[in-house]
């Protein structure tokens, strides 16, 4: 191992308040980069930057086509731009001939043109041809309404011959020296991932901090997880929420109490506000630098990195990003109605960009849309087009076309490791109207993935408020959240055009509560058509994974002749209250959670018809209430079992249609080619036919154009490493660690309502808190209040459940404590048409009167105002145990037995549960519960 130093890296100043960051990118020592550009390697001048970085193998070869060409009298000019030019010269040779030649900058090309055009009453168009080569830039290269073309005299900006010229926004680092104050094998040097803690995987919080000063700003952390490091206000927390990731920095850090705060307002998460405890790691302080491909960058300037075992530094360039946010800005005047129109840039490669973000700024965004920094970032932008470009090693989106920008195309594009997400069109959060519409664009045959590095849980394509778009025959693929997102909550947009995708590999288990495709906002005309989504695995202890999922008030849209499979969750999950919808001749097969859900909620004027949903093993085919939804001529399939035993909506399909629901509909094989393999051809005599099913033609599918460029993604990488289960789950809680009148750090609490569960000091078995439940009049079920623990699969060796209880002498309430078993109804054979969503494990509860009961029978009696320590056995595995052991000790009187479960089936404890079991009608009633804890003996 090498340790080098590279002193005091004063890339570009930092103002006050905000994180400058710069990426350090490691290519081979090439004269002109024409062949691979490897390594990535990132790093920033003020500390803050986050994600991950990749090996980027080989560039894509761009497919020249005839310039255009104004016609007419005035002259098409032609300049030139070489490594090898020189801006006082003319630019209008390709080489250069005594004394004159090409341009050496972009920008004097561009301020050529606007010289020519003041000296020419009728300029006619340009063409700018760039040489093979890398030209770095200082600053954002801006294009405004005077550097337009016309239809029929456009301005062009293209490469010279087949190789990309590189645009980078970085400069290259030298002067490296050992670096012994560190320790043996660190060089002062660039990153590949920045120093980080856990290096891989995650940290998870200690519980919610939901009732904190500053919930969504704190949370409290397990022992060694932190420390007071040098430069700790530069360190950077990245949480991991339930559909999208949070970036902060350190405020301070209580090691007494184990509480950290952070500096960003106005976040929208608190932590523990899905589940209890947050997925999180920390990165950026000198302590973590423990791990080949590590870098850290010192306040002082003072850059360190821990080289890979097999790196040589030696024959590598290190380029760190000067320019920040934009390194190509289309900026029209939308105010004064003047657009940049008609200049295409072709055949470029964009690289090594950086970002800024503010300490005081909340970065929890869904999607991201609210970062506006993109490698080409334009408003005001008409007629324009991207061709053909590299858009990679950035810290942003790749494209950004927002307000007023119409009538864009962005094609054949290779957008990759970028720190945001890939084309993101139009604002979220309103309607533009007028001359600020985004609209009429084209998103067309590009292939986008590996994003997310620096902002986890961005998309390939966006969609915000806009209209008349065309996202077709993309590839997208490799990122932590949805592939595409479609409109905003209650905006209204419409009439998009979502065909011919190819979209897998997204979620990745990181993320959840995401789709292959996600919509919301009312969209009337919008098609999602000839889609095909697969592999879209979400995080397994969060919300769903879907392949196409319609949130919020998602209505009037069309999906139709998609091919939706390998999803963890449902093929389709109707969310909220969309109105209007139609699911047409679609396929939906091998969906974990099961082929159609929706969310117990109205939807008017929903159509699902002539789809295919197959299975092999599902929870469920038709899953929750779908009212006012008409199902009709859909063909359902369980693959291997027969006609088997199909659930809709806990019916099975007879009950279903005598409840009015797939009148004309059959459960019959399909007869997929090879349903195996994915091959979703149909047979010539499948009964789908009969129903009106037409065949989906998935060869035109993705990407278009020759070999080279539609091969490319099978020399992508999957980078990330597949989803690592965390250790088996354990509860041991005292409640001593919350305070008082807070809710508790561990449980998840349902539906208070008026009803409380909160830490108090009027009790304790142990110690001096205790968990408090109090239950009053009005609740609109008797199981309010509740709070439970869910995310455990113990299933072999012997598991002891144990708490105390002890109900009040005043006001007794009616406790009761149950274990369940959601994962074994979810894998049965589906023998019975009707299955519950758990079967239930031992119940313990308690009367008024203080008398004790084993899943509803009587089986001692505990003094009110008394505490008992009561301990469930249950063994788990093969053979299937048949009884529990109970006992109980209160008051010194102890008591043992054996009880048969509840429940045979019951075979796995997933979740357990502290139930306000009681409806009181005259007064708040109250108990008491401590020292829980669950953990499992291996035999």
């Amino acid at each position: 191992m090498i340790v080098l130093r590279f002193p005091r890296c004063r890339i570009s100043g930092a103002t006050a308040g905000t994180h400058t960051h710069v990426r350090i990118y490691i290519v081979p020592r090439i004269e002109v980069p024409l062949g691979p550009l490897p390594a990535v390697l990132r790093v920033w001048e003020s500390p803050g930057d986050t994600g991950s970085v990749t090996m980027n193998r080989g560039l894509l070869a761009m497919l020249l086509l005839p310039a255009l060409c104004c016609t007419g009298q005035a002259e098409h000019v032609q300049f030139y731009i070489a490594p090898n030019g020189d801006d006082s010269w003319s630019g209008r040779q390709a080489d250069p001939v005594q004394g004159d030649g090409p341009f050496r900058t972009i920008l004097r090309a561009r301020d050529a043109i606007r010289e020519f055009r003041e000296a020419h009453a009728d300029p006619g168009g340009f063409t700018v041809s760039i040489h093979p080569g890398v030209y770095r830039q200082t600053s954002t290269l801006v294009f405004e309404p005077q550097d337009s073309g016309t239809e029929r005299c456009p301005v062009r900006y293209e490469a010279y011959g087949k190789e990309r010229p590189v645009l980078s926004g970085g400069i290259p680092i030298t002067g490296w020296e050992p670096a012994p104050d560190v320790g043996a094998g660190v060089w002062k040097a660039e990153r590949r991932t920045r120093a980080r803690n856990p290096n891989e995987g995650f940290f998870l919080t200690a519980g919610r901090s939901g009732t904190y000063p500053k919930p969504r700003r704190m949370f409290r952390f397990d022992e060694g997880c932190f420390d007071q490091w040098e430069g700790l206000s530069d360190a950077a927390v990245i949480a991991y929420h339930s559909w999208n990731a949070a970036i902060h920095w350190i405020e301070s850090v209580d090691l007494q109490s184990r509480i950290v705060t952070l500096t960003n307002r106005g976040a929208t998460r608190p932590f523990g506000g899905y589940r209890a405890r947050v997925r999180y790691y920390v990165e950026n302080y000198l302590e973590a630098l423990d791990a080949p491909g590590e870098w850290f960058l010192k306040r002082d300037g003072t850059l360190y990195y821990r080289p890979l075992d097999d790196e040589d530094l030696s024959r590598a360039t290190v380029i760190a990003p000067l320019v920040k946010e934009r390194l190509i800005e289309l900026r029209g005047d939308l105010r004064a109605g003047e657009f940049v129109e008609h200049l295409t840039l072709k055949g470029l490669s964009l690289r090594h960009l950086g970002w800024t973000a503010m300490k005081d700024t909340w970065y929890d965004h869904q999607d991201f849309s609210s970062v506006r920094w993109a490698g080409v970032y334009a408003t005001g932008a008409a007629n324009c087009h991207i061709e053909d470009c590299e858009i990679a090693n950035i810290g942003a989106h790749g494209v950004y076309l927002d307000r007023g920008c119409r009538n864009n195309t962005v094609s054949r594009c290779h957008i990759h490791d970028t720190g945001g997400g890939g084309v993101y069109l139009g604002p979220r959060d309103q309607r533009a109207e007028g001359d600020e519409a985004c609209e009429h664009n084209v998103v067309d045959n590009n292939f986008i993935h590996d994003t997310g590095h620096v902002f986890p849980g961005v998309v390939g394509v966006f969609l915000g408020c806009v209209a008349h778009n065309q996202v077709s025959h993309n590839e997208i693929c490799d990122n932590d959240w949805s592939g595409m997102s479609i409109g905003w909550k209650e905006r209204e947009v419409g009439a998009n055009v979502i065909e011919y995708n190819h979209i897998h590999h997204v979620g990745r288990q990181i993320l959840g509560d995401m789709a292959g495709i996600y919509t919301q906002g009312v969209s009337p005309g919008t098609l999602l058509r000839n889609n095909v989504i697969h592999d879209v695995y979400g995080y397994p202890h969060g919300t769903m994974a879907h392949g196409l999922y319609h949130d919020g008030n998602s209505g009037g849209y069309t999906s139709e002749n998609n091919v939706v499979y390998n999803i963890s969750a449902f093929g389709l999950f109707q969310g909220g209250t969309g109105e209007n919808n139609t699911i047409r001749n679609n396929i939906f097969a091998f969906c974990d959670g099961g082929g159609l859900r929706t969310s117990s909620r109205n939807h008017p004027s929903c159509v699902i018809e002539r789809n295919i949903v197959l299975n092999r093993d599902t929870f469920e085919i038709a899953a929750r209430d779908w009212k006012q939804v008409r199902f009709d001529g859909n063909l359902y399939w369980k693959l291997g079992l027969g006609v088997g035993v199909l659930r809709f909506q806990g019916k099975d399909f007879a009950s279903w249609q005598q409840a009015g629901h797939d009148a004309h509909s059959v459960i019959a094989d399909p007869k997929f080619v090879d349903p195996e393999n994915r091959d979703f051809r149909l047979a010539p005599d499948s009964p789908a036919r009969k129903l009106g099913f037409r065949d989906i033609d998935t060869s035109t599918v993705g990407l278009y154009g020759d070999a080279e460029w539609t091969r490319l993604p099978e020399a992508v990488d999957r980078v990330r490493p597949a989803y690592q289960e965390p250790p088996p789950k354990t509860l041991d809680d005292d409640f001593e660690a919350g305070g008082v009148g807070e809710q508790p750090v561990f449980l998840d609490i349902i539906a208070e309502q008026k009803g409380t569960i909160r830490i108090s000091d009027e009790a304790a078995r142990a110690g001096t808190k205790s968990l408090k439940f109090t239950d009053v009049p009005g609740l609109t079920a008797s199981f309010y209040p509740y709070t439970y623990d869910l995310g455990y699969h113990y299933d072999s060796g012997t598991v002891e459940f144990s708490f105390d209880l002890m109900n009040s002498s005043e006001s007794p309430g009616k406790p009761s404590i149950t274990v369940r078993d959601h994962l074994t109804p979810r894998h049965s054979s589906f023998d019975a048409p009707e299955l519950p969503d758990y079967f239930a494990g031992p119940t313990i509860g308690m009367d008024g009167d203080g008398t004790l009961r084993a899943d509803g029978k009587a089986v001692t009696k505990v003094p009110l105002g008394t505490w008992a320590h009561i301990c469930l056995s249950i063994r788990l595995g093969d053979p299937r145990a048949t009884s529990y052991g109970l006992s109980v000790d209160a008051a010194g009187d102890g008591t043992a037995m054996e009880l048969p479960l509840p429940d045979p089936r019951f075979a796995v404890i997933s979740g357990v549960y502290f139930i306000a079991d009681d409806k009181p009608e005259a007064r708040e009633t109250t108990f008491y519960v401590d020292n829980v804890k669950l953990k499992s003996t291996p035999e």
